[in-house]
């Protein structure tokens, strides 16, 4: 919470206790100290502190990358309610779709911009290669193009089930052992809090039990450090 008050305006301030709800910061969590926070937690909670600012043009490269399906949600329900300007480069087709408002094709020495979401535009790609046809089947045209609008999209819509198809195998994959590294760092917060806590050490016995504790903890960390990464490789 103080973290947020800082980077927030004064007119700001009463709402803060929502914005961080919305980010998946609740009760007695918005008064913890940012050192005892996971990866993941302490990324939704720059992305709130972003969000607070009140910038008007956000670029934004791969924000979906290393997220988990609860961030991501988080992120696009924020960026919703945004009012500024967003300029973002995703290869996540999802999120443009559920983001985007218009599509810019970088190429060939231009840019050209393309107002709705990612389908939109495979529509418009779609209709312009399907619009040059040989005079003599100019009759025929508009039924083709349809059947090629019509292609398109179930073609679109089979690649869009792979994908989910594949994230969500992905995410059961993943999800459990990020789950164990942010309960880990969460309780090697706790454990390097108490630490640093003078009166530990009248209690040599409990210093030297928290000790080891810590070391399981670290080696622990290492391992599924290692196995998240062999995974995050795997992102489709």
């Amino acid at each position: 919470l103080e973290t947020v008050e800082r980077a927030a305006e004064p007119g700001a301030r009463p709402r803060l206790r929502t914005l961080l709800g919305s980010f998946l910061f609740s009760g007695d969590d918005v008064d913890k100290k940012v050192a005892v926070l996971s990866g993941g937690e302490k990324a939704r909670l720059a992305l709130a502190r972003m969000l607070i600012r009140p910038s008007n043009l956000l670029l934004l490269d791969e924000p979906t990358n290393h997220l988990d399906l609860a961030s991501r949600e988080v992120l696009e329900d924020a960026l919703d309610e945004y009012d500024g300007t967003l300029v973002f480069i995703s290869h996540d087709r999802y999120f443009i779709n559920r983001v985007a408002t218009a599509i810019a094709e970088v190429g060939r020495g231009r840019a050209l911009l393309y107002p709705g979401d990612y389908d939109t535009f495979l529509e418009h790609q779609a209709a312009l290669a399907s619009a040059v046809v040989p005079s003599a089947d100019a009759a025929s045209a508009p039924d083709g193009m349809r059947e090629s609008k019509r292609g398109a999209k179930r073609a679109e819509a089979e690649d869009r089930n792979r994908r989910y198809k594949e994230r969500k195998a992905f995410q059961d994959k993943i999800g459990p052992v990020e789950a164990e590294i942010e309960d880990l760092e969460r309780r090697l917060g706790e454990i390097e809090a108490r630490q640093a806590d003078p009166e530990l050490y009248r209690e040599p016995a409990r210093a030297k039990e928290i000790g080891r504790e810590k070391a399981e903890i670290q080696s622990r960390l290492d391992r599924l450090y290692t196995r998240w990464e062999d995974l995050a490789a795997e992102r489709p």
